[in-house]
């Protein structure tokens, strides 16, 4: 037996009319045999309780809490590749401004079909000022049912009870009356948005409200309240593929509606403070001169350590170069990346201040160890980390100037920070859709887990896996 496409979205529908949890379908028709994506959802305020227990029952995590837009929260699922979004509102609203009476609405729902929608009239309305409010124009995918609408749903009285709270009734009028134009016209529903929004914020106190509600929290989470979201960390050595896999995994967020933001975090690049002119005046950097040879292979025997006062100054080099790096890393991490784990947002931090225990700008170091330990100890630890490996034929492929001991040294210390901190190991070795289809089975799940405040408790754990062929080949 073929299954449904939206079966998932179905049996949860199913349990909520089972429980008596009120809701309405706001777009979207479940008799439909095409897949749906984005399912809009009407759910009473006083039963998101139950909702949201049903929609964990169901595999769904939440994503988008409200926080900085109330009355909707977003719940995402993944099966089998394909993401599976409820939008769920508990009133009809646009960015905090409502222009439907949700309680009059969830009454006279309808059940079609098994499943419930709303009546005639809250329909046209409320997609006739989704597309105004939301679009800005007259989506063609709704043009022919917003029409079909305005021809079936005469109930004035109706009408008249939702609109006129609200002061929309002339524009609704308006709207309606020339709705041939507005479709052919996107600039004429544009200044009519204004003019919706306008009439909401005036007509509503709660409105006015709720608008500035969202603009104190927006303020709020620039410089106060707590971290709602995460931080992904991508590390690897030179020749890792990082930049190519980043980017497809961004994208790949981004369709399956998790919207994230980049932070550069390398210890060596992307600075806000400009401290690179201070550390170039005093010449601060924790690298000997003297390993130049031995690291390049020129030289068998390493150099012996430092004596006297050349011992000091290096010392003293040292110890104010990695002060300087830690206080731009962490200016870093608090214009960055901290405002937006207020907001609730996905970061992903190409390269982090673990670098330092790689070395020097690839050039490892075997000093100063226990130093940069202690330094990355103070740093805040990322939810989730990601090391990016592959064998040593392919990373030599794609960085040539690589010498054998660099690479060799390099994914070596990568295994160990894998080891010590709890990253995944994420092997770029094949094609990038491979690369991508081991994210999503291994590390997709626990970011989703750690997104969604509820479950933040049950966390899984993440599996400690070594990185492959540690030893390198001959290149």
């Amino acid at each position: 037996m073929i299954q449904h496409p939206n079966t998932t979205y179905r049996n949860l529908l199913a349990d909520l009319h089972e429980a008596d949890v009120q809701y309405a379908l706001l777009r979207d028709d479940m008799r439909t045999d095409k897949p749906i994506r984005d399912l809009d959802i009407l759910v009473s305020r006083k039963q998101m309780a139950a909702f949201d227990s049903f929609a964990a029952s169901h595999g769904f995590y939440l994503i988008k809490d409200g926080y900085l837009n109330p009355c909707k929260r977003v719940y995402l699922k993944m099966e089998e590749g394909t993401p599976l979004i409820l939008d769920v509102h508990t009133e009809v609203i646009f960015r905090g401004l409502v222009f439907l009476d949700s309680k009059k609405a969830l009454a006279n729902r309808q059940r079609v079909g098994g499943f419930y929608r709303l009546a005639p009239e809250e329909f046209l309305i409320s997609l006739l000022f989704h597309n105004v409010l939301a679009k800005k124009r007259i989506q063609q995918k709704h043009a022919s049912l917003l029409f079909d609408l305005m021809m079936y749903a005469k109930n004035q009285q109706v009408l008249h009870a939702h609109l006129k709270p609200f002061g929309l009734q002339k524009i609704f009028e308006e709207l309606t009356g020339q709705f041939e134009q507005m479709y052919k016209q996107p600039a004429l529903v544009r200044e009519i948005a204004k003019r919706t929004q306008k009439k909401l914020i005036r007509r509503k106190f709660a409105n006015r409200w709720r608008v500035w509600q969202i603009a104190a929290r927006e303020k709020k989470v620039k410089f106060f309240g707590k971290k709602r979201g995460i931080i992904v960390t991508f590390l690897g050595p030179d020749g890792a593929g990082k930049s190519t896999t980043i980017d497809a995994i961004r994208d790949r967020l981004k369709d399956i509606g998790v919207s994230n933001k980049m932070a550069y975090l390398g210890p060596w690049g992307g600075s806000i403070l400009n401290l690179q002119t201070i550390i170039s005046l005093l010449h601060l950097k924790p690298y000997r001169d003297d390993y130049k040879a031995f690291d390049k292979g020129r030289i068998a025997k390493k150099p012996g350590p430092l004596k006297g006062m050349q011992n000091v100054r290096f010392q003293t080099r040292s110890v104010l170069y990695y002060a300087l790096l830690l206080f731009e890393m962490a200016t870093r991490w608090l214009v960055l990346v901290l405002p937006l784990l207020r907001q609730g947002r996905l970061v992903l931090s190409d390269r982090y201040f673990y670098d330092i225990l790689t070395g020097y700008k690839n050039k490892p170091i075997d000093y100063h160890v226990k130093l940069r330990q202690r330094l990355c100890s103070f740093y805040p630890k990322p939810d989730v980390g990601i090391v990016l490996d592959a064998s040593p034929e392919v990373i030599y492929a794609r960085k040539p100037q690589l010498t054998e001991k660099q690479l060799q040294q390099s994914r070596r210390v990568y295994a160990e920070i894998a080891r010590e901190y709890g990253f995944y190991v994420l092997d770029t070795s094949s094609t990038v859709e491979d690369t991508l289809a081991d994210f999503e089975e291994r590390i997709l799940p626990e970011i989703l887990v750690r997104l969604d405040g509820r479950k933040k408790n049950i966390v899984a754990q993440i599996p400690e896996q070594p990185l492959r062929n540690l030893e390198p080949a001959r290149l």
